[in-house]
């Protein structure tokens, strides 16, 4: 609401908070709290107006789906949505660009279950879904994800659990 913040998201060193070890050597890489898929999400909640990446280069090779991700989310949005949001608890939110949404959730350390309305998308058109969701390990391994691929239309309703410091990213192509 204030304007734009200095956060780099995209850290792949994902762990729970109890991991957690604060880092400020160049030799020992940093950390960051949280899973993978709510570290992915705040490329979508979190305006920020240039985009780039604060890992190591080879750790997303690691990850060709997230790279593909990362690669193509745009920094300059042409619509927001707020779609469902308890402050300090989650925030769903979509943003448009061109023909292509992105819908970004997260959560505190509060597991929790979602449901996301694509009732925004345009009438009569079908959209490609890809989606980074939490696994049912994410809270205690952090690093593990899903990642699927659906079809999706102003019809759909998907539920999404976020494990506890978890979300889910997803990104809508129109087909």
């Amino acid at each position: 609401m204030a304007g734009p913040e200095d956060y780099t998201p995209g850290g792949m060193r994902n762990v729970t908070p109890e991991a957690f070890q604060a880092r400020d050597l160049d030799s020992i890489p940093p950390m960051n709290m949280g899973t993978r898929s709510h570290v992915l999400s705040m490329y979508v909640i979190f305006d920020h107006w240039i985009g780039y990446l604060c890992d190591s280069p080879t750790e997303y090779n690691k990850y060709p789906d997230i790279l593909d991700y990362l690669s193509n989310i745009p920094t300059v949005w042409d619509r927001t949505l707020p779609l469902k949001a308890r402050l300090g608890e989650y925030i769903v939110t979509a943003k448009q660009t061109g023909r292509e949404w992105y819908v970004g959730g997260m959560t505190n350390w509060t597991p929790r279950k979602v449901t996301v309305d694509f009732g925004f998308l345009d009438r009569g058109k079908k959209y490609r879904a890809v989606v980074f969701k939490d696994s049912p390990d994410s809270g205690d391994h952090p690093t593990v994800y899903a990642c699927d691929t659906i079809e999706v239309n102003r019809h759909t309703r998907m539920d999404m659990d976020m494990a506890r410091g978890g979300g889910f990213a997803i990104r809508l192509s129109e087909q």
